[in-house]
């Protein structure tokens, strides 16, 4: 029950890391994203406004 409320999403960071990093085997049943809403601010894998500002615009377009 809890899993399908549940959303994994893996930050990557900015700029050149020399460092191989093994991710972690995804959880059965949770689903892997690359951006989640939480209290109506979009947050995507890179840490960037981008995706929030596309979907402020979208709406504020729509009312237009």
């Amino acid at each position: 029950m809890l899993a399908t409320k549940s959303r994994e999403i893996i930050f990557q960071a900015r700029g050149n890391c020399n460092k191989i990093v093994q991710l972690p085997l995804p959880c059965m049943g949770i689903e892997q994203v690359t951006q989640i809403t939480a209290l109506d601010v979009v947050i995507n894998d890179h840490m960037t406004a981008t995706d929030h500002v596309t979907a402020l615009l979208t709406s504020s377009t729509k009312l237009l």
